[in-house]
């Protein structure tokens, strides 16, 4: 059969179940269990019509308030059916998907005979092409589900970052980051906080700094489009802890996505610009630097180590300007005169400190009348100096 016969039968047929809504829950499991071998179908239309169908029999999974169980297939035990086959989606580069989702398999998987190279390939290509009907399915489903988003899809999540940085395919990649964008801005329920909070978590501690740096974008958007439902004293406590420890990060682009990730919750406030986290930064910032020697300088307790630990806190104060783009906060002077400190450290942070007081100029230039009231002679003199290049007097 070809590609157009099987697309317009099926959605014949899902024309006809839709018209009977969720009158037909028998219909609906007898349909999921023939679409169950098909999923990794090698045709796109038809891969993108059975997730179509997908979204359609699920779309009445709907908990009522003290309601009896429905009858309608459970998206968890469907989700359970798909997780043990995307072990074999294919490796990129020095990641695995192994190194990432080291915490994701929820039932233990018996162990695999050694297949010949062209088995597992074919194996790949299969769990590929079933992944991509899951997203398809995952696309119609935020768009048109009636509820928020359930528990359960966040088991998914780590896959999905896994999958959002791979080059080689790349209907596969755009797939990914246009599911993550569409779960990001979905709305919670209060039971899926914890599953959520649990998936991020998993990706924030892979090896891939591309899904980390992916997870603190879509961790934020979560945030803010969930801004009530995570915004108990527990969750916000711990949404610190996952992210903090990130600007001490080895990869310098996952500590500036932490920093872009602490200036848009302090700019919502979500969080609170606190002496504590200030006083954090600062002391991470105060690490005194070694001298270098030689190719020791990467060293655990080395010159590497404290420079990375010197610019997270100088990264940390960063953000804690940038949030207040049209205002100064009561610590602003402060913080901007301990950045003042850095401006001749070594790269990168030399460089993040001129950026910060640059930018901090330019957003505060329209009211610079008003909010220079809120520095001392002597400040303003060092913050003017910032300004200057160090080859104006060359």
């Amino acid at each position: 059969k070809g590609s157009f016969k099987d697309t317009a039968q099926l959605y014949l047929l899902q024309g006809a179940v839709e018209q009977q809504e969720w009158r037909v829950p028998a219909l609906h499991h007898a349909l999921l269990q023939q679409l169950k071998p098909y999923l990794s179908h090698s045709y796109k239309l038809v891969r993108d019509r059975i997730g179509s169908i997908l979204s359609t029999i699920f779309l009445f999974e709907i908990k009522l308030p003290n309601g009896k169980s429905h009858l309608q297939p459970k998206l968890t035990d469907f989700i359970d059916f798909v997780l043990p086959q995307l072990e074999s989606l294919p490796k990129k580069g020095d990641d695995t998907i192994d190194g990432l989702v080291f915490k994701a398999a929820t039932t233990a998987n018996p162990p695999k005979l050694e297949n010949s190279p062209a088995d597992a390939k074919e194996e790949t290509e299969e769990t590929v092409r079933l992944f991509k009907t899951v997203l398809n399915w995952m696309l119609g489903h935020t768009k048109e589900h009636h509820q928020p988003l359930s528990p359960s899809i966040f088991r998914l999540l780590p896959y999905i970052f896994y999958c959002e940085s791979y080059d080689d395919d790349k209907e596969l990649e755009a797939l990914s980051k246009t599911a993550l964008s569409f779960i990001a801005t979905s709305s919670l329920l209060t039971e899926s906080v914890k599953p959520a909070l649990e998936a991020i978590e998993t990706v924030l501690q892979c090896p891939s700094w591309k899904a980390v740096c992916a997870a603190l974008k879509f961790f934020a958007d979560l945030v803010l489009r969930n801004f009530f439902v995570l915004r108990r004293d527990t969750c916000v406590s711990r949404v610190r802890e996952m992210v903090l420890p990130l600007f001490q990060s080895p990869r310098l682009e996952v500590r500036e996505s932490g920093c872009e990730f602490l200036r848009r919750l302090l700019q919502c406030g979500y969080f609170s610009l606190s002496s504590s986290l200030i006083d954090h930064f600062e002391q991470l910032a105060s690490t005194e630097l070694s001298k270098r020697k030689g190719k020791s300088t990467m060293g655990k307790n080395g010159f590497g180590k404290a420079l990375v630990d010197r610019h997270a806190g100088v990264l940390g104060l960063a953000s804690c300007i940038k949030a207040y783009p049209y205002s100064i906060p009561e610590a602003g002077p402060d913080i901007l005169m301990a950045l003042a400190d850095h401006v001749n450290d070594p790269a990168p942070i030399q460089e993040t400190v001129r950026k910060t007081v640059a930018n901090f100029k330019d957003t505060h230039r329209d009211d610079w009348e008003f909010h220079k009231k809120s520095f001392t002679e002597d400040q303003l003199a060092i913050l003017s100096g910032l300004l200057v290049s160090p080859n104006y007097y060359v």
